[in-house]
């Protein structure tokens, strides 16, 4: 018997069920690698990424696909009118890292102000932030399913869709889904991974 992926969104109270497959589908991501430069012991790993999910069931949409009775894979998207929200994110994660000195906080203010930098500035779009999946479900379709529930509803609301594919690999994978490279790669210094933006208009 196949096993069926469930798609929904979670809110607040469902932050501790959603840890533990964040911060593992997180912790090889290419971006959060090269952010943590391998210095940042796992428990501290673990309240970073903690913080960000706080942060992100606050305020902005966090999709999760349940597969073999657990989450395997989360997503985070920011329904945007402007790129005023991320320089201002951006400015925020400078001054701390100003104050706190440490190396991974600066990398993430970089990733920060080059990432608002090249933000759209239209009016009405949606950021898809991040997606990940645990390891052993890669391949699994649990990515597709997030991606193909929520696209059905920017669709729906004919709101055109923006990303950083931090890998060839998961650039290939939203072009399936109608995303198109946008402009040239957003490249980090200091050997990190060179962000790939990406479009999609609605399709009606």
């Amino acid at each position: 018997m196949t096993s069926r992926i469930t798609v929904r969104q979670i809110d607040q109270s469902g932050l501790d069920a959603l840890l533990p497959a964040y911060a593992e589908a997180f912790a090889d991501e290419p971006l959060n690698v090269w952010i943590m430069g391998g210095e940042v012991p796992e428990e501290h790993r673990v309240a970073f990424f903690r913080d960000l999910l706080r942060r992100a069931l606050a305020g902005d949409e966090v999709w999760a696909a349940e597969l073999d009775g657990a989450i395997r894979g989360s997503s985070t998207w920011i329904p945007a009118d402007s790129a005023d929200r991320f320089h201002a994110e951006a400015a925020e994660l400078a001054a701390m890292a100003e104050i706190a000195g440490t190396a991974a906080l600066g990398r993430a203010a970089t990733v920060a102000r080059l990432t608002a930098e090249r933000h759209p500035t239209a009016a009405g779009h949606l950021y898809f932030h991040s997606l990940a999946v645990q390891p052993g479900y890669r391949g699994s379709g649990v990515g597709s399913a997030i991606m193909r529930e929520r696209l059905a509803i920017a669709d729906a609301e004919r709101m055109p869709t923006y990303l950083e594919a931090s890998n060839e690999g998961s650039a290939r994978l939203v072009r399936r889904f109608g995303f198109e490279p946008t402009g040239e790669p957003i490249r980090l210094p200091g050997g990190g991974p060179a962000l790939i933006p990406m479009w999609r208009d609605p399709v009606c």
